[in-house]
């Protein structure tokens, strides 16, 4: 039966294993992981990630494009424009949400979307939404829990993700640009 478990996640343990973060990760390791891991096709538009919500999962793009989106006020009106022009229809529940969405980066196969906030109750929130914008894009959902539950080596040192911090870096400087403008 566990040998049945672990071919079935074949296709996840290979991805994951190409992408850099989690080279270092054994595949024994990694066969665990994917036990949990939930692979999601997503329509054009789909929101997946929404700022502010418990970042409770890691998302890992497999194919397609992803557009990462923040909140900035309303008092723009170069914002209106662009938020009409990225932006296909709001979704559900962001008529409470104030503001227009802007576009920070375009994400693609291997990238990662686990950036978070702690707040005072020290609950992990996403930072930007994320928008699928190329119908059928794949990505690979992993339990933050399950991931922290990842060991390297022989010493058993807890897994870190190791990020692309340029990426972070120009996403962050981008975030701060949209809510100075």
């Amino acid at each position: 039966r566990r040998a049945y478990m672990y071919a079935v996640v074949v296709e996840e343990i290979q991805f994951l294993h190409s992408i850099p973060a989690f080279h270092l990760v054994e595949l024994t390791q990694l066969q665990r992981l994917c036990m949990h891991v939930h692979k999601r096709t997503l329509s054009f538009g789909q929101v997946f990630a929404r700022a502010g919500q418990p970042a409770t999962d890691v998302f890992v793009v497999q194919s397609g494009e992803i557009d990462i989106r923040v909140m900035v006020d309303n008092g723009d009106a170069n914002a209106k424009e662009i938020e009409q022009e990225i932006d296909p229809a709001p979704e559900k529940g962001d008529s409470e949400r104030k503001g227009s969405m802007l576009s920070v980066a375009f994400i693609g196969e291997g990238d990662l979307i686990c950036e978070f906030e702690q707040n005072e109750q020290g609950e992990k929130l996403y930072l930007y939404d994320a928008v699928c914008v190329k119908n059928g894009s794949v990505v690979f959902q992993l339990d933050r829990e399950a991931l922290s539950k990842v060991t390297i080596g022989p010493r058993a040192k807890p897994f870190e993700l190791k990020l692309d911090r340029d990426k972070i870096e120009y996403r962050k400087q981008r975030m701060l640009n949209l809510q100075a403008a």
